[in-house]
């Protein structure tokens, strides 16, 4: 079970307009295949401090990530699986919903986290493995 068939993800996106607080976006979101999972960024900036905006700033077709600012996305990996190695020039967090993972360093070393765990990543290189 994952989140992609079992789950709808609903963003909620608040900001400030004349010194009141408002709803930008109340919607439904999809997940998008790609690189062995289903994915979709919920919001990202491209600055720190961030840049306070009434537009949509998700690039849809786009799994980027940015040496400065933020993004928060969802992304639903199927069981049995291997993710890729990858490093990134920036500092990551996952939160783990559903099931278990294990991550593999570039030391060889291992850990399995699951359901609840967070890990925060700072520009490690990291290879995912997935449990059934």
């Amino acid at each position: 079970m994952g989140i992609s068939s079992d789950t709808p993800l609903r963003r909620v996106v608040t900001t400030h307009k004349s010194s009141k607080s408002t709803i930008l976006f109340d919607e439904s979101i999809e997940l998008q295949s790609g690189f062995g999972s289903n994915a979709v960024t919920l919001w990202q900036n491209f600055q720190h401090p961030a840049e306070l905006r009434d537009s949509d700033p998700v690039e849809p077709d786009k799994r980027d990530i940015y040496a400065s600012g933020s993004l928060i996305r969802v992304v639903d990996f199927p069981p049995n699986s291997q993710g890729h190695n990858h490093r990134t020039a920036s500092l990551d967090y996952g939160i783990v919903l559903e099931g278990e993972l294990e991550l593999l360093m570039e030391d060889d070393s291992r850990t399995t986290v699951g359901a609840g765990d967070v890990i925060v990543q700072q520009a490690v290189g990291t290879h995912f493995f997935f449990l059934p």
